[in-house]
């Protein structure tokens, strides 16, 4: 979300990972997966860094989770080789959530979503 707030200008993992609080080596892999995906470039060198591989709106959120996280389901009781939840058969927020899910990952990154002020001035 950084690349499309900054849209346009290459940014370095330091910076995103110091907005962010989070640690520089663990963005390394998730720019590396990013990267490998076709989701971001990835330019070396003392002015390398990364941006966006193409328009935000190119690129879908549930393409882009799939390809970094594998398939994957909102709960237990929607993986059926390992649902480990003892009240799926009695639960009320399956449909729920599949339609959560099911709502949120058509969509690309440049989806029109509220953002928040203190993300706009990232």
């Amino acid at each position: 979300m950084y690349l499309v707030i900054r849209r346009g200008r290459i940014a370095n993992s330091s910076e995103i990972a110091e907005r962010y609080g989070i640690s520089r080596n663990h963005l390394a892999n998730v720019v590396h997966n990013l990267a490998r995906g076709g989701s971001i470039k990835s330019y070396r060198g003392k002015d390398g860094g990364i941006e966006l591989a193409r328009d935000p709106i190119q690129i879908n959120i549930g393409k882009v989770l799939r390809y970094t996280e594998g398939p994957f389901k909102p709960a237990d009781g929607f993986d059926t080789e390992r649902d480990r939840c003892v009240i799926t058969n009695l639960c009320g927020m399956a449909d729920v959530l599949e339609e959560a899910y099911d709502a949120f990952l058509p969509h690309s990154i440049a989806t029109p979503w509220p953002i928040s002020s203190s993300a706009a001035s990232a």
